[in-house]
């Protein structure tokens, strides 16, 4: 009898043991579970944060691009320098209302050697009072801009009417248009002004799914929140983001509350049924898991790739590149490839084979690289190749396969469309370059290939080619 006494009071501790270690486990779980929820909610804004830093500072890039296209011309220097030709620069739509129809920029204005305003468009009309009383500190960024070299661009974010405004300001010069003569004295400046108001917010806000997005003035007194652009100038406006995104671990948590409320329910009366109930859970929240970390892959890919080309963006080739230059043993080469004649088949045919070209042209380019380089669309009709290892003849046959494959014509419809490629070159040397120093020298070879009469190539280190490079 005390035989049977123990042996069942063994089997009640035992019980008792394995019930309280379960209970124990069932806590630890829990706590476990809302941490793990915690983290993901504030992954998930970190990186819904960044995503709109990153889409911000490409609206900015595109910007100053634009900025740049529009005063390197010769004809803008004829017309706008000194004195506007308001017939040739509103009526007949240089700098008139286009720009708000195609590129949604709506503050425009032209600031004349002696810092005067010689014309100025407000939302694609003649402004009836000057932009700069409209934007204030916008002086201090024209001057800086006129400080600069050509295709240079002085950048800032300011704020109007409540709304962050970005601002790109580049001199006037001829540019490529060897025909009209500089006149001595200070430049013109071309500034342009891109609002961040709310449809643009909107779209963010719905591209990314977030429950709020608002852009918040920091105020002079200074705020402990890191802004979206640090005051770099006198009179620039910071911004701090104010976002409201999903919360992906508490969707998990909440879906997993009644089932967790039953399993601790039935604990204490049924062991075995707590275990099974116990990996049915497990496995509901490895479920959520895996679909979380599948729904931040795909969030990754849509901020790391172009969605028109499928080719990689920017933000992910200034990563590899950098990555790159920091082997002590590895050459890098950047090939910055710009599009000729492209604009005209946008204006002629739309859009839409405006879209065609850069698809196909993204295709081609894939086709041209060796395995382990990287293709990628920085905006608009740029795109830039990333290759390792390339000895100088390899590089010669790599431009003048680009130059080749993409100036044969494209069918589009019952048409034939063609465009044309301007390169430039430039080689890091292993251990020393920084990003910066490529880049810029990429860009002033791309700059002196469509100097000197575009489809050509150019070398950073080189002074333009005396015949077309595709000959």
């Amino acid at each position: 009898m005390p035989k049977t006494h123990l042996t069942i009071g063994f089997g009640r501790k035992t019980v008792e043991l394995i019930l309280a270690a379960v209970c124990l486990a069932y806590i630890l779980a829990i706590v476990f579970v809302v941490d793990i929820s915690r983290i993901q909610d504030r992954k998930a804004l970190e990186q819904n944060e960044r995503f709109v830093r990153l889409l911000i500072r490409e609206k900015e890039e595109w910007l100053k691009r634009t900025a740049v296209d529009y005063a390197d011309w010769g004809a803008a220097y004829r017309h706008l320098h000194k004195t506007v030709d308001v017939d040739w620069a509103y009526h007949q739509d240089n700098l008139g209302p286009s720009l708000v129809r195609n590129f949604n920029i709506e503050y425009a204005a032209v600031y004349g050697p002696d810092g005067s305003e010689l014309y100025g468009l407000y939302q694609g009309d003649l402004a009836r009072s000057p932009i700069d009383s409209m934007i204030p500190a916008l002086d201090k960024i024209v001057s800086r801009a006129r400080a600069m070299q050509p295709r240079d661009v002085a950048s800032a974010i300011l704020i109007a009417e409540g709304d962050a405004v970005l601002i790109a300001a580049s001199i006037i010069s001829p540019g490529e248009d060897t025909t009209t003569p500089l006149t001595e004295g200070p430049p013109s400046v071309l500034v342009f002004g891109d609002r961040i108001g709310e449809q643009e917010l909107a779209q963010i806000r719905q591209s990314l799914g977030l429950d709020r997005l608002r852009l918040v003035e920091i105020a002079r007194t200074g705020h402990s929140s890191i802004p979206v652009f640090l005051k770099a100038d006198e009179g620039a406006a910071g911004f701090m983001l104010d976002i409201a995104a999903p919360k992906p671990g508490t969707e998990v948590l909440h879906a997993i509350v009644p089932s967790v409320a039953l399993v601790g329910s039935i604990i204490a009366v049924l062991l075995v049924l707590l275990a099974r109930q116990g990996v049915r859970e497990a496995n509901t929240v490895h479920k959520a898991a895996t679909e979380l970390a599948e729904s931040h892959k795909a969030l990754e890919q849509k901020a790391l790739f172009d969605p028109l080309t499928g080719l990689s963006n920017r933000y992910l080739f200034t990563q590899r590149l950098e990555e790159a230059l920091k082997a002590p043993d590895r050459s890098v080469s950047v090939l910055f490839i710009d599009l000729d004649r492209f604009k005209p088949i946008n204006d002629t045919f739309g859009h839409e084979a405006g879209d065609f070209i850069l698809r196909e042209i993204g295709r081609r380019l894939k086709t041209l690289v060796k395995p382990g380089d990287l293709c990628a669309r920085l905006g608009g009709d740029e795109f830039v190749v990333l290759t390792f290892d390339q000895d100088e003849s390899s590089l010669h046959r790599l431009c003048r396969a680009t130059i080749r494959s993409i100036s044969e014509g494209m069918c589009y419809g019952d048409r034939i469309l063609s465009v044309g490629v301007s390169i430039g070159i430039a080689q890091s040397t292993p251990g020393k370059d920084t990003l910066e120093d490529i880049l810029r020298r990429a860009d002033r070879a791309l700059y002196n290939a469509k100097s000197s009469g575009r489809s050509r190539y150019c070398w950073s280190s080189e002074e333009p080619l005396p015949e077309r490079a595709s000959a």
